[in-house]
């Protein structure tokens, strides 16, 4: 099975054998659209056979469609495309949604993957364009989750509501920046890992669970040692949840 990932900046994906093993993997930067032709022409060069392709989407209907235009150029192109739509229920989860179809697919498919691997009350942490923040529970209810802006994200807001303030896009630390750059970089840093211990002691007390930690998304190496430490890393969480969505369908 071929399993996508199309993030707002990132396109990722792998190829998967019938055991689940990893064969393939890829990624690449797409703004907006540009690159997606190459970067799927890329992917289709890997595909051996008429197989399943199956894509957690956060991208707008029109990159949604120009995927689905590019991947018909395949030369073995796919017996079916399935974007994943979140559920009431799947996969022994349970949304906390009001709308559960209002929850981003690559959340659902995080949600997922988290429970196959620890079937127990988790906190799941993606860090990326967003960073998500999402609790299961021991029953494999989602609980609810929440939403901040990311680290480049932080900081390109910050300089846009600035006449002086430059972009920055470089990795912070938990220290006193001696340049205007490294004030920026570090206090976004500041920002985002407060967010996280306090949510997390804050959610452990209120809902008085232990939960697995679990830590995903392209800027997950930007941590401190220290609160990385704490979560168990696990780079294919959205992957993981695809394919049992897959194995399930």
């Amino acid at each position: 099975m071929i399993l996508i990932d199309f993030g707002n900046t990132r396109f990722k994906w792998q190829v998967r054998g019938p055991g689940g093993e990893i064969q393939v993997r890829g990624a690449g930067s797409h703004e907006r659209g540009q690159n997606l032709t190459e970067l799927v022409a890329v992917l289709g060069g890997e595909a051996r056979d008429r197989e399943p392709v199956w894509v957690a989407s956060v991208v707008g209907d029109e990159l949604e469609q120009t995927l689905v235009r590019e991947l018909a150029r395949w030369r073995h192109t796919p017996s079916r495309i399935v974007f994943i739509k979140p559920e009431a229920a799947k996969a022994g989860v349970r949304s906390g949604y009001e709308d559960p179809a209002r929850l981003g697919a690559d959340r659902w498919a995080a949600l997922i993957g988290a429970w196959r691997l620890s079937r127990s009350a988790s906190l799941v942490l993606s860090l990326g364009t967003a960073i998500t923040l999402d609790v299961l529970d021991a029953e494999g209810l989602h609980r609810g989750g929440l939403i901040v802006p990311g680290r480049l994200v932080l900081a390109r807001a910050l300089a846009a509501a600035t006449a002086q303030l430059p972009e920055v896009d470089m990795p912070g630390s938990r220290s006193l920046g001696q340049n205007t750059e490294s004030a920026m970089a570090n206090g976004c840093q500041f920002m985002i890992e407060g967010f996280i211990e306090s949510a997390d002691e804050c959610i452990g007390r209120t809902l008085n669970i232990d939960p697995v930690r679990i830590l995903t998304g392209g800027d997950a190496g930007t941590l401190g040692a220290d609160l990385r430490k704490r979560w168990r890393h696990e780079p294919d969480l959205v992957f993981d949840g695809l394919a049992t969505l897959a194995w399930e369908s």
